[in-house]
């Protein structure tokens, strides 16, 4: 270490000496120049620098105030330090206040070099201070100009911090103000569009559980309800485990299809409203008996003390910090002071802090105000900010984006980021940019172009937006695209500065060039094809389609289509993630077909069949994506048409295995009773007369059953052919009355109620005579099979559903254990009330068999106890 160069100024000899011996003593080395008067004082000081003044203390104030004066006249910044006999405390306020920094009592001389050191110190901490601001603010302002212009926000994750930073154009991307909301994924996914928040969730998530980085796409819907299209980018940091410990990311806006900026993150202010989010920590010492009055809560937080800890105490008890109490006692003996020191909280953890004191009249007594700044943030702050700037170096890289930055008023300064130097082919940093070197670079048949984009722009007042060839040193010719905005001094109002982008957008053009080839290719066969063709681009935007095309978004989607509109906005919730899919799929190479239907006029069914498939350059690199819809509603019907054939042929064949069934069942029994009693008549077994007339009864029952047999199969067959009979149209209100008339006369007991609704539908075109047997049938069921003791109620209604309509019968009866006989509901001669009325079975065969002649079916629901209810659903 250097010696310290001190100048003493001492009348005394006999003083000097002892002052001499003191430095000799300290292990820190001096060289001390002595003058006697204040002569050869200002020659001492004029001649060389010096680290720290000391004097004598002198008789009268004037003494000290002179040579204050003095050093002020030379303009030096150097402490001055009086050693002189104990003072009162009114004196040494009066010795701070002209600008003394310290004192030390000539009784106390051991604590001279603390002092010296002490002094030394703050100046030093002061001139750092004023460097580091003088140095941090212009490269901050600048790096927020870049990033505003830029629309490129970032944003991090320190996992084992559990911390989570955005920049302020991050929030800005996502729709808020920065600051507003706290940064988190909840607010990101609040911003997703909801149509891609599930696939943003699981590329994220992807990505955190198996990748170091991923590239990928959303919208971003705000609250004005305007969508913004980004592109983003995650990176994971892991250890040596594999454990994730930061995640960063980027996101793009790419909304206004201009050269995609792309801005480095505002680096937060590090000064941002401090004293409304932070109030200064505060704490009020008695004068006199250096004894704590008050401490604010943000000087409790600061020293990690609470009020009971620090009040009354006095100012060095409940610190125990050397420098601190060093402070305080300088602080309560001098008008003024400043300084910046260690302070140990109560938890031993060590920050540094800026201290100002102040005197301050409090209930009558002198006292000291002193102010505590912690600054250990900002001492950090330089870390963040170089941080900050590799950030931006690295997403321009990313991006293929380079900033700049013109000086309108310093000779035409011009910086560049290094990003840009690669863009123009430059070398960085060696090369020094003039507005010679980068004119050099540009086409010549550009220059007019870009002159007047600039001109335009500082007559305007705005921006501009260019596009102009590079020739670079090796002779290839490149495509920059260059956004630039005009800086205004917020005082003259006059140009300040220019600052923007520029971006290599050639691969961009070469890519749109090869996109309009393929267009002109396929425009013949778009406009003479039957099928609809859309060419789509890889943002997925209508590049162009054909006639059959506009008829078909104009006939089903109810929307004319136009070149650059989006395409999925064209298509409803229900086939849109469908569409989605299909599109996203083709755009990463894949072929996508299927078949859909979309209704017409009539309401009947066309049937499409879809292709989507990827456009690729003659590089095999993805242009876009074309979309096809070829109309196969002829080979869709038939399709239909058989399988409906098919099933009812299936149904019918089973019908006519149950009658089979049920002709050689019920057939069996008379038949044989009939021959049996033939053969006793015949042969002469039966001789008596009584016993004869037995037998003659009982083959006049089978014969009657025989014939009961034969007449109900009979009607079985009439229904399987009756629909040569005429349809006409039938009103279901008057078909119910005719019913409830004809029932009515039953008899008292057999009181019913018919609640009706046809107020959706109350006719249909059918057989008349089919269709009042099932209304008569299902109405007269829920009467005979009524609960005892409650009147029978009957819920009839009718809806429209797509291609028909269903006619409801709900009643309060006894209901079907539909788990025991449910499969044999609907059978011939199948009785399951036996107990309650007589029948042969027949009815719900016949309600079935009628219904699905009109070409029909029916279902059921039912609970003992709780009633039954029938749907029958009729094609229109």
């Amino acid at each position: 270490m250097s010696k310290l160069r001190l100048l003493l100024l001492e009348e005394d000899e006999i003083h000097a000496s002892r002052l001499r011996t003191v430095f000799e003593a300290s292990e820190i080395g001096y060289n001390v120049s002595h003058v006697q008067a204040h002569s050869g004082f200002l020659e001492a000081l004029e001649a060389d620098n010096h680290d720290v003044i000391l004097s004598g203390n002198f008789k009268e104030q004037e003494g000290v105030s002179g040579v204050i004066k003095t050093i002020k006249a030379q303009g030096k910044n150097i402490p001055y330090i009086i050693i002189t006999n104990p003072i009162s405390e009114e004196y040494a306020v009066s010795l701070m206040k002209a600008g003394t920094f310290n004192y030390v009592l000539k009784e106390r001389l051991e604590k001279l070099p603390g002092a010296i050191l002490r002094a030394i110190e703050k100046y030093k901490l002061s001139e750092t201070r004023e460097q580091f601001l003088n140095d941090i603010l212009p490269r901050e302002a600048f790096m927020n100009e870049a990033e505003r212009i830029a629309r490129f926000g970032s944003w991090k994750i320190d996992v084992d911090q559990n911390t989570t930073w955005w920049s302020d154009e991050n929030y800005r991307i996502l729709g808020y103000e920065p600051g507003e909301v706290a940064a988190s994924w909840e607010h990101f996914f609040l911003r997703v569009h909801p149509e891609d928040l599930e696939f943003a969730k699981n590329v994220i998530d992807e990505a955190i559980k198996n990748h170091d980085k991923k590239k990928y796409a959303f919208r971003v819907l705000n609250e004005a309800g305007t969508v913004s299209y980004i592109h983003a980018e995650i990176f994971i940091t892991r250890d040596s485990d594999f454990i994730v410990r930061k995640i960063n990311g980027f996101l793009r806006d790419m909304s206004d299809q201009v050269n995609a900026e792309k801005r480095s993150v505002e680096h937060e202010e590090k000064y941002f409203n401090l004293f409304e989010n932070n109030p200064c920590p505060l704490t009020v010492i008695d004068v006199e008996s250096r004894v704590i009055m008050d401490v604010n809560v943000a000087a409790q937080q600061l020293h990690g003390y609470g009020k009971g800890d620090m009040i009354p105490a006095t100012a060095h008890e409940p610190m125990h910090n050397s420098e601190y109490v060093l402070f305080a006692e300088t602080a309560t003996t001098q008008p003024k002071q400043k300084g910046i020191w260690k302070i140990t909280r109560k938890d031993g953890s060590i920050l540094l802090a800026a201290i100002t004191s102040t005197e301050i009249i409090v209930d009558g007594k002198p006292c000291k105000l002193i102010l505590s700044e912690d600054i250990s943030d900002r001492l950090n702050s330089i870390t963040r900010l170089k941080e900050s700037e590799a950030r931006l170096l690295n997403s321009q890289r990313i991006a293929h984006i380079g900033s700049w930055e013109t000086d309108l008023n310093n000779g035409g300064l011009i910086k560049w980021s290094e990003e840009s130097y690669r863009i123009f082919g430059v070398d960085y940093p060696k090369e020094t940019i003039t507005a010679d070197l980068f004119l050099s670079i540009v086409h010549p048949d550009d220059h007019k172009l870009l002159d007047e984009a600039v001109a335009n722009a500082i007559a305007n007042g705005g921006a501009y937006n260019a596009e102009f060839r590079i020739i670079l040193r090796n002779g290839v010719e490149r495509l920059v695209s260059e956004l630039g905005e005009l800086i205004f001094d917020p005082i003259t109002n006059a140009p300040k500065k220019l600052v923007g982008t520029a971006q290599d957008i050639t691969e961009r053009r070469n890519a749109r060039l090869q996109l309009q080839k393929s267009e002109a290719n396929l425009r013949s066969i778009f406009e003479n094809a039957h099928t609809a063709y859309v060419l789509l681009d890889s943002d997925l935007k209508i590049v162009s389609f054909n006639k059959p095309a506009l008829r078909f978004s104009t006939k089903h989607l109810d929307k004319d289509l136009v070149e650059g509109a989006q395409a999925l906005n064209y298509f409803s919730d229900t086939t849109l993630a469908v569409v989605r899919k299909s599109l996203r799929d083709a755009l990463n190479g894949a072929n996508i077909n299927y078949e859909v239907s979309y209704p017409d006029e009539s309401g009947d069914d066309k049937w499409y069949y879809a292709n989507f498939h990827p456009v690729r350059s003659d590089d095999k690199d993805i242009l876009g994506v074309i979309m096809s819809l070829r109309d196969i509603t002829g080979r869709k019907t038939s399709e239909l048409q058989e399988k409906k054939i098919t099933s009812e042929l299936i149904q019918r064949n089973k019908d006519l295995e149950q009658f089979a069934y049920i002709i050689s069942h019920n057939l069996r029994a008379p038949v044989a009773n009939i021959m049996g009693i033939s053969d006793a008549l015949k042969e002469g077994y039966i001789e008596e007369e009584e016993e004869k007339e037995v037998f003659m009864t009982g083959l006049f029952d089978s014969a009657k059953k025989l014939d009961i047999v034969i007449t109900d199969l009979n009607r079985i067959l009439q229904l399987k052919h009756g629909l040569n009979e005429n349809k006409e149209k039938v009103h279901f209100s008057t078909l119910v009355n005719d019913i409830k008339f004809t029932i009515s006369g039953v008899g008292e007991n057999d009181m019913f109620q018919v609640k009706c609704d046809f107020s959706a539908v109350d006719e249909m075109i059918t057989l008349k005579s089919y269709l009042h047997s099932i209304f008569y049938n299902l109405i007269s069921n829920s009467i005979k099979y009524k609960r005892p003791g409650i009147v029978p109620v009957i819920e009839i209604s009718s809806a429209k559903i797509k291609g028909g309509l269903v006619l409801t019968f709900s009643d309060n009866g006894l209901g079907i254990d539909m788990e025991k006989n449910g499969a044999m509901l609907f059978g011939l001669y199948k009785r399951f009330n036996s107990h309650v009325a007589e029948g042969k079975g027949m009815g719900l065969f016949m309600v079935k068999t009628q219904a699905e002649t009109l070409g029909g079916k029916i279902s059921v629901k039912s609970r003992v106890n709780h009633g039954t209810e029938f749907r029958i659903e009729f094609a229109l």
